[in-house]
């Protein structure tokens, strides 16, 4: 298992891109996706350390890639980006699961902490 990467999952390339930057600069490794079937193949074959995960893409969404890791046992802390939530439909649909949220458009600062934290508390 190989988990030295970050997988950003989101179907807006500017926003993959951004994050890719953004996160390389800050020394992470980052893979992305386009949708959450191409992640869940990525995530297959080699586990990453964090998964920031937009939520409404066409494919496969984040919340049924959330219920595809789950069903596979893959345990990955996940941030979860989004413009659009409720976040009780959210918790429903993927109980169990870690909820880390950050609100589209984000502050770069805002998301770097908030990567900070998810993976602080993981490592505990």
């Amino acid at each position: 298992m190989n988990n030295n990467y970050f997988l950003v999952v989101d179907d807006n390339f500017g926003i993959r891109r951004l994050i890719h930057e953004v996160l390389s600069v800050e020394g992470y490794n980052i893979k992305m996706a386009v949708n959450g079937a191409d992640a869940i193949n990525k995530a297959r074959a080699s586990i990453p350390a964090l998964i920031l995960l937009d939520i409404k893409m066409p494919v496969m969404n984040g919340l049924e890639m959330l219920r595809q890791l789950k069903e596979l046992n893959i345990n990955v802390p996940v941030v979860l980006m989004t413009a659009y939530y409720d976040i009780d439909k959210i918790k429903k649909a993927i109980e169990g699961v870690a909820l880390n949220f950050i609100n589209k458009p984000f502050d770069i600062d805002e998301l770097l902490g908030l990567i900070k934290r998810v993976l602080a508390d993981n490592q505990l």
